[in-house]
């Protein structure tokens, strides 16, 4: 596909960072905050960089993964991004259909579209065919803190008024009456300026979600996300039909195959996959492009580095809806890494970079060296 071009090497680094303040959603404790970033060098030095999620200390398990799949590519022409990833998905099914493979493929696969874009001298906007070159973002922050908990929710909700985003997103889902505190805390301080959402993490049994579905409409909550668990579409589905609030989700899925039935099974009023966890820009183009048919809102997932975000926002672009989330946590793998000035929020606004080639990032390692693990 790209003539002489040969892929040298491929690098794969792990990096994690003890947060000074510890979250925590209803359901999980996050002490680290990590990075799996993979490094395509072509024989022309050329850099396609990728990120795989390292969710939930995954980290140290991808990277082995990544590395087997690499062996595949190296004195190689680089591969058309869909076709690399759909063998290899086919190849590896019995591995397991979904999971830590599809984090790998995912990382691999958002390189290879980087390094693609580069090889080509074709900017990522036009190979994918993007209309729009900006887009919104809501701010993903206010999770629950051992000190001061409310304080950091009004601070974070108070932090995306600031920046002009479209809305909020903050956590809930450990009881009831913490629940109410939080959605009108929140309500209270950022009134009807942007729209507010609420994230339960998979928690809730469907008693909890009749009686906090009532508190979200009287205080017009966007959406609610991830209510239940996901697991049987055919109770999902028949537990929406009762439910007035939006529901956004499910990002634990993966691969085209998995949100085609989300998708068809209309679970779900925002569409919620992740590049580097469901399976690469490649399987996201589908998923996009599935929803859009559909007439359904794609808002992808984002809570990693600035590739994840470079990646997502490209796909977001590609939706009507044009929101992606942002992530407002301690995050060194955001903001700071990039060396390139792209992705900068501006007056409630993401440029995603037209006549870049690739993604538009260029990650600092050296920046980073003292989190690497692997």
């Amino acid at each position: 596909m790209f003539k002489d071009t040969i892929i040298k090497k491929i690098d794969v680094y792990f990096y994690e960072k003890k947060l000074n303040n510890i979250i925590q959603d209803a359901r999980n404790e996050i002490k680290f905050r990590s990075c799996v970033i993979v490094k395509i060098v072509s024989n022309k030095n050329q850099v396609g960089w990728g990120e795989a999620a390292s969710f939930a200390n995954s980290g140290s398990l991808v990277v082995p993964i990544i590395k087997f799949f690499s062996k595949k590519l190296i004195n190689q022409k680089i591969p058309d991004p869909r076709k690399f990833f759909f063998e290899n998905y086919m190849n590896s099914l019995h591995f397991g259909r979904r999971g830590l493979v599809i984090n790998a493929l995912s990382g691999i696969d958002i390189a290879l579209w980087d390094l693609a874009s580069k090889t080509r001298k074709i900017p990522l906007f036009k190979l994918l065919k993007l209309k729009n070159d900006k887009i919104k973002y809501y701010f993903n922050g206010g999770y629950f803190v051992k000190k001061k908990e409310y304080n950091f929710l009004k601070n974070s909700a108070l932090f995306a008024l600031s920046k002009k985003a479209y809305g909020f997103k903050f956590k809930i889902g450990r009881n009831l009456k913490e629940d109410k505190k939080r959605i009108i805390l929140v309500k209270k301080t950022l009134g009807n300026k942007i729209k507010i959402m609420v994230d339960a993490n998979g928690v809730l049994n469907f008693d909890y979600l009749l009686k906090i579905d009532k508190l979200l409409k009287k205080y017009s909550i966007e959406w609610i996300e991830e209510p239940f668990r996901f697991e049987n579409i055919a109770i999902l589905k028949k537990n929406k039909k009762k439910i007035k609030t939006k529901i956004a989700g499910y990002e634990l899925e993966q691969t085209f195959d998995g949100w085609r039935e989300i998708i068809n099974s209309k679970i779900v009023d925002i569409v919620q996959p992740d590049a580097i966890w469901s399976g690469g820009i490649s399987e996201c183009l589908k998923i996009v492009n599935l929803c859009e048919a559909k007439k359904l809102q794609f808002v992808p997932h984002n809570f990693a580095s600035i590739i994840s975000l470079a990646a997502n926002a490209h796909l977001a672009a590609i939706s009507k809806k044009n929101i992606i989330e942002i992530d407002s946590n301690e995050n060194p793998f955001l903001w700071q890494i990039n060396k390139l000035d792209n992705y900068k929020l501006l007056n409630g606004l993401i440029q995603i970079p037209k006549d870049t080639f690739g993604l538009g990032v260029d990650i600092n390692i050296n920046s980073i060296s003292k989190y690497r693990v692997l």
